[in-house]
């Protein structure tokens, strides 16, 4: 159960998806497309089956969006607008575990106008070029970080109340 505090781990399930991932298993489609509604440690865990032999995918470790953090990404961009992603990744994601084990921190600042911090503009890049993950990467955990903040407090537990009626459940 996620208690909207804690740092969620969240794998690339979406576009191409993460290179871990056998996607000819029969099973993979359907597990994907659960982890991808919920984002649960349960649904995670149950997608790792679909691991290559000897893989493991990269896991993005997501922070909680305050609320002035999911102001800011949100401000002046539309619900298409690429950009709100980029800004809710660089405001939730600090680090990035790689297949390897090793860890990448991501350098953080402070925004202008006020204390929060948030990760580097060139985190954003890192991940995307330097460690192969691409733009999708950068949208999809920032859509994540943008999903958790629209839970309220009362409603976290099994199932996260998403916009549109849908429900993320962890």
């Amino acid at each position: 159960m996620d208690n909207l505090t804690s740092v969620l781990d969240v794998v690339l399930v979406t576009g191409t998806g993460d290179p871990a991932f056998d996607k000819t298993n029969p099973q993979y489609a359907a597990l994907a497309t659960a982890y991808a509604r919920s984002r649960s440690p349960e649904d995670l865990e149950a997608l790792m089956v679909c691991c290559k032999p000897g893989a493991k995918p990269w896991v993005f470790k997501v922070s909680p969006l305050s609320v002035f953090a999911a102001e800011w990404t949100t401000n002046g961009t539309s619900p298409t607008d690429v950009s709100r992603y980029s800004r809710a990744f660089l405001a939730s994601c600090f680090a990035v575990t790689a297949p390897d084990g090793s860890e990448h921190a991501a350098p953080r600042t402070t925004r202008p106008g006020d204390d929060e911090q948030q990760a580097a503009p060139a985190w954003a890049d890192t991940v995307a070029r330097k460690l192969g993950r691409g733009m999708g990467a950068i949208r999809e955990v920032g859509a994540v970080a943008l999903q958790r903040a629209e839970v309220p407090a009362d409603a976290a537990g099994f199932f996260w109340p998403l916009p549109g009626g849908l429900r993320l459940a962890l």
